[in-house]
């Protein structure tokens, strides 16, 4: 598997801010870069839940009951870094936010992924906030 890495703006929409890493994102082989990045783009995108939070969540609900449901954004192929200390799930991965598939990085644009001439080290990576292997 090919493995898409996912930087958040510590600001929204701000790359001025520098970035950290949010997650791994373990493709498969028979995708091609495109393809990779949209994988990657589609399961760190909070659509039916919350892609950085587990498989199952519980929540109270009106009536002080536990609750467990299925977190339609959970993916195993996604492992989150960078969790927020509240318990809420991380942001979706937006415009400006950067990728690095095979040593190559991607800014998220408008429409698709542009790639940016910088090599990983370049892109102002808050390495503390997440966790550079």
């Amino acid at each position: 598997m090919n493995e898409v890495k996912v930087y958040h703006s510590a600001m929204f929409c701000r790359p001025d801010s520098g970035f950290s890493l949010v997650a791994t994102v373990k493709v498969p082989e028979d995708k091609g870069p495109m393809e990779a990045l949209e994988y990657a783009f589609r399961w760190t995108n909070n659509v039916a839940g919350s892609w950085s939070k587990e498989e199952v969540v519980s929540h109270m609900d009106e009536y002080g009951d536990n609750v467990e449901e299925t977190n339609g954004d959970y993916n195993k192929d996604v492992t989150p870094y960078d969790l927020r200390d509240d318990g809420l799930g991380t942001r979706s991965t937006s415009v400006e936010d950067r990728m690095i598939l095979n040593g190559v990085v991607y800014k998220v644009s408008d429409l698709g992924f542009k790639e940016l001439p910088l090599a990983p080290a370049e892109i102002n990576i808050d390495i503390e906030g997440g966790k550079e292997e």
